[in-house]
C-alpha cells in the first residue's frame, strides 16, 4: 500500500474519518435523538432542551419548534391535573377539614403578602414572566399554577404561557447558541 493510504494522518483516513462523522450525523436515528432530548428535558427543562439540541446539531429554527411544541404539550397536561385535583374525592372528614384549614392558611397569608398583592395587579405579566424564566422550578409547570390560581381563563392563560415560552426559548437560544455550537465542532 502506499505511504498515504496506511498512514493514519495521510489525507486518505482524515478524509474518511471526516465523511463517517457526518455520515453519522446525517444518519443519526429520530428515535435517539428524541431520547437525547427527552433526558435532557428531564434533568434540566427547558434549558437542558435547548443546550442538548444545539450541542447535537439541530439548526436553532428547529431548536426552536422542538421546544415550543415540548411546553405546548404540557399546558393542557398541567390544566388537566390541575382541574382533576380540584374534584372532591370520597376522603375521612378529618383529612378533608384538615385540608380545608390549610388552604384557608395559605389563602390568608397570601392575601396578607406584599409579592401577592404585587402579583395580582400584574397577573398576565406575572403568567408571562413566570413561564418565561429559564430556572428550574419555574416555566409551564409553575406558570399553569400561577394561572390556576389567578383564576384565568383557559384560552387567556394559554397564550400568556406560551408567548412567556416564546421569549423565553429565544433567550435561551441566544445565550446558549455559540457556545453549543462551539461543542459541537469540538467532536466534529
Amino acid at each position: 500500500f502506499p505511504a498515504q493510504i496506511t498512514n493514519p494522518s495521510g489525507p486518505f483516513f482524515v478524509e474518511f474519518r471526516n465523511s463517517a462523522i457526518h455520515a453519522g450525523k446525517a444518519f443519526m436515528s429520530v428515535l435517539s435523538l428524541m431520547g437525547v432530548i427527552f433526558a435532557a428535558y428531564l434533568a434540566a427543562g427547558r434549558i437542558g432542551v435547548v443546550a442538548a439540541c444545539l450541542i447535537v446539531g439541530i439548526s436553532a429554527s428547529e431548536t426552536f419548534l422542538i421546544v415550543i411544541l415540548i411546553d405546548l404539550f404540557q399546558i393542557p397536561v398541567y390544566g388537566l391535573i390541575l382541574e382533576k385535583s380540584q374534584w372532591h374525592k370520597i376522603l375521612p372528614e378529618r383529612f378533608q377539614n384538615w385540608v380545608a384549614n390549610r388552604k384557608q392558611k395559605i389563602q390568608r397569608r397570601m392575601e396578607s403578602s406584599v409579592l401577592w398583592q404585587r402579583i395580582s395587579r400584574f397577573q398576565p405579566m406575572a403568567v408571562v414572566a413566570v413561564s418565561m424564566l429559564p430556572l428550574r422550578g419555574f416555566g409551564i409547570f409553575s406558570a399553569c399554577i400561577l394561572s390556576f390560581m389567578m383564576n384565568l381563563n383557559r384560552v387567556v392563560a394559554t397564550i400568556l404561557i406560551m408567548s412567556g415560552s416564546l421569549m423565553g426559548t429565544v433567550l435561551a437560544i441566544l445565550v446558549f447558541y455559540y457556545p453549543a455550537r462551539w461543542l459541537s465542532a469540538l467532536y466534529a
